[in-house]
């Protein structure tokens, strides 16, 4: 992809771009019916990751909680995640949740294309 892109965009304007090389959209819903509802309908080439597996460590105490570097890199490789990859990614809470959240994972890592 070689035109900037908006780090918001519309449907409208992902369609602009999709498919492309090195685009990866990723749907992080999450709830009880994440998954289900993923699997029932989501964005045509999405990924489905899950928040409380593939973007937490949930512990007893949950002060203790977050991802380490090694599980997280792990997960981006799953998904075929690499730094040429631009990513796209949403949820079903207007991105104001698990879609926030991984977005502000790969910040920290330093990924720019998001």
């Amino acid at each position: 992809m070689t035109k900037a892109i908006s780090p918001i965009v519309q449907a409208n304007e992902l369609q602009e771009f999709y498919p492309s090389e090195n685009l990866v959209i990723v749907d992080v819903s999450n709830g009880k019916e994440a998954r289900a509802n993923y699997d029932a309908k989501h964005l045509d080439g999405a990924l489905f990751v899950d928040l409380n597996t593939q973007l937490s460590d949930i512990k007893e105490d949950v002060s203790m909680g977050g991802r380490t570097l090694d599980k997280f890199s792990k997960t981006l490789t799953n998904l075929g995640i690499t730094e040429e990859s631009h990513v796209v990614v949403y949820d079903d809470k207007n991105s104001a949740n698990a879609a926030a959240r991984f977005w502000w994972m790969l910040k920290s890592i330093g990924h720019e294309n998001i």
